[in-house]
């Protein structure tokens, strides 16, 4: 088989493309394609009683990806950890390795350096893109807390993925997807996150009531970080003219309640401002 100059026992083996007996630029070739054979979307909704249950997976099947990260971490690069997989490199003749890994150097051959097919992974995965689940409050409930409609849910997303090949994320690459230098390139990116959020959807039985809950919704957001009120913004404010208690922030929202009400109460709703709430 054809060599190139420089190589030693343990390094790579390489294909002459051209069986000219010589390894060259001539050899190189194209291998690997980045544009999946298959692609799939599965999404459904199901309901039972007052739960809910939304689904949407993913698949992507049969397309290359070029390894960069463990192209540049199988060797001696730029100052970087190696991969553990090195463990089993080629170390002499009488311990081979598993003859997939070369040699360890910080002097590699030319070829080792360049893109090959030892960096390709020919890949296929099937990703739960997102779940949502959730439990919409009997009707009677609802409406002893002066709503028509309560909804908690929880909603997870890349919640799990199965896939055949070792790279972090088969479906973050390099670069803008539009260039197609960098389309399917395996760089040092981060993978997609796992994301688990929680909520409420809220109807309410009228604008006042809605708003009664916003107004209650800020007083505990400002009380929650009342360490925050000992701080005076950097405006004209001053100790004079801004909240510096509890009682105080209760008190102005209170007067923001009641006058909204006041303004509802001309188109039939109850009077509800001499009402106070803490």
């Amino acid at each position: 088989p054809a060599h190139y100059p420089s190589a030693k026992p343990g390094d790579g083996r390489y294909v002459d493309v051209n069986n000219d007996g010589v390894l060259n630029a001539d050899d190189r070739t194209l291998i690997g394609d980045p544009n999946p054979k298959f692609i799939w979307g599965f999404t459904n909704n199901f309901r039972y009683k007052n739960f809910d249950l939304s689904v949407l997976f993913q698949g992507v099947h049969d397309f290359a990806i070029y390894d960069d990260n463990a192209h540049r971490s199988l060797m001696y690069h730029e100052g970087r950890n190696f991969l553990k997989e090195v463990v089993n490199r080629w170390r002499s003749e009488d311990n081979p390795g598993d003859g997939y890994h070369y040699r360890l150097s910080v002097d590699l051959g030319e070829y080792e350096k360049r893109p090959s097919s030892l960096w390709i992974d020919q890949a296929s995965y099937i990703r739960l893109k997102s779940l949502t689940f959730g439990y919409t409050l009997p009707e009677s409930i609802a409406q002893k807390m002066n709503m028509q409609s309560v909804r908690v849910y929880f909603n997870g997303s890349n919640l799990f993925t199965i896939t055949n090949t070792d790279v972090w994320d088969p479906e973050s690459f390099r670069g803008d997807a539009s260039d197609a230098s960098a389309r399917g390139v395996m760089g040092n990116i981060y993978p997609a996150s796992k994301v688990f959020s929680f909520g409420v959807n809220v109807v309410f039985l009228n604008r006042c009531e809605m708003n009664k809950y916003i107004i209650l919704l800020f007083t505990f957001l400002s009380l929650a970080c009342s360490d925050q009120l000992d701080l005076y913004p950097e405006t004209n404010l001053t100790e004079g003219n801004y909240y510096n208690t509890e009682e105080e922030l209760l008190l102005a929202a209170n007067d923001v309640y009641r006058q909204i009400c006041r303004i509802y109460d001309a188109n039939g709703i109850p009077d509800l401002y001499g009402e106070r709430f803490s």
